[in-house]
């Protein structure tokens, strides 16, 4: 009975949510207005199979065992998958939260035009920015001090070669800092 219409929780066009059943699932038929070239399945019965475990009050969408969205009776949400997990937003996605932990086994990558990193007050890229100044500012002075009436140091052509690669490293920085 593969050409068997799905039951729809909720279903418009193009929208709906489409679960075939599992191979072997026994289904109610039903006949859409009495007419026999109208079936559909009307629900899939539970018979025979290992279903997961929830209390009252849960809800959980499982569509393999270790791959499930599952909401407990508190209103905790909780995704588990041991694949991919992509979520495409097209304007703004915001997270307001207590605490916020994530841990990336491998690696973790962020990518944006501009970025702000830190708290409400503080942006750890703007310190940052502001501390390669402070180095090119040091390095600036140590290349053209004197003690007296002595020289500059035998290495101010360092520091000024240290302080230009301050400078450079803050101007590559600063064009991403929010």
């Amino acid at each position: 009975m593969h050409a068997v219409p799905l039951p729809l929780p909720g279903a418009g066009n193009k929208a709906g949510r489409l679960e075939p059943p599992a191979i072997g699932a026994i289904v109610e038929i039903g006949f859409a207005y009495g007419r026999p070239d109208k079936p559909f399945i009307r629900c899939v019965l539970p018979f025979g199979w290992d279903l997961p475990a929830i209390k009252e009050g849960e809800s959980r969408n499982q569509v393999r065992d270790g791959v499930y969205q599952h909401v407990d009776d508190k209103g905790n949400f909780e995704n588990k998958t041991d694949e991919s997990l992509t979520d495409i937003i097209g304007k703004v996605a915001e997270l307001q939260c207590k605490t916020r932990k994530v841990t990336a086994n491998i690696e973790q990558d962020h990518r944006s035009p501009k970025t702000w990193l830190g708290s409400e007050g503080e942006n750890v890229l703007k310190l940052l920015s502001e501390l390669m100044a402070t180095v090119s500012a040091l390095a600036s002075t140590c290349a053209s001090h004197k003690h007296g009436s002595s020289p500059t140091p035998n290495q101010a052509g360092d520091f000024s070669s240290q302080a230009s690669q301050a400078n450079s490293q803050k101007g590559r920085l600063d064009p991403i800092t929010k």
